[in-house]
């Protein structure tokens, strides 16, 4: 609903963004969104399409209501990358080239208490680094500048207007 905040784009969205964005290290030239609205006007699917310079172009799906893969996939002339799922907080890694396979994982952060979600765990690097980041007296994490979190709302605005989803 409208008036809790929802949407697809702004709940599970920014993670797909996020990852164009740590991908690409750019602003995409153009972006395209299409997608789904409930009986309360908020989007619960999307499919983006990011376009950067040199060709480059991000496909990305997001959906509230079925459970995707949720595995990103970098393709590139020499091979391809593979987060398995959860992509946004990954344990494996698979790297394919011509020359074969490679597997590396990725230990989560531990806690005595229980998470809500898959591998939830993750989202504790983010509180690590903005405690570091106080430490340091940092106003800003050179991990995801303020500048980066601004274009992903930006983002994140203009599919919600492509799809015709407004908070007014």
């Amino acid at each position: 609903k409208k008036e809790y905040g929802g949407s697809a784009v702004l709940d599970i969205g920014v993670y797909v963004l996020q990852f164009a964005q740590f991908v690409f290290k750019a602003t995409p030239e153009k972006l395209t969104a299409i997608g789904n609205l409930n009986e309360h006007g908020v989007d619960y699917s999307e499919t983006i399409i990011l376009e950067y310079k040199g060709g480059k172009r991000a496909v990305l799906n997001t959906h509230t209501q079925l459970e995707l893969c949720n595995r990103a996939t970098v393709y590139g002339t020499k091979g391809r990358i593979t987060l398995e799922a959860p992509f946004h907080f990954p344990t494996k890694m698979v790297m394919r080239t011509e020359a074969g396979e490679t597997v590396k994982g990725f230990e989560l952060h531990t806690s005595k208490l229980p998470y809500n979600f898959e591998n939830s765990a993750g989202l504790a690097y983010e509180a690590i680094e903005v405690a570091n980041c106080i430490k340091k007296g940092l106003k800003e994490s050179p991990r995801m500048t303020h500048k980066e979190s601004i274009q992903l709302a930006e983002q994140e605005d203009l599919i919600r207007k492509q799809l015709g989803v407004s908070f007014d």
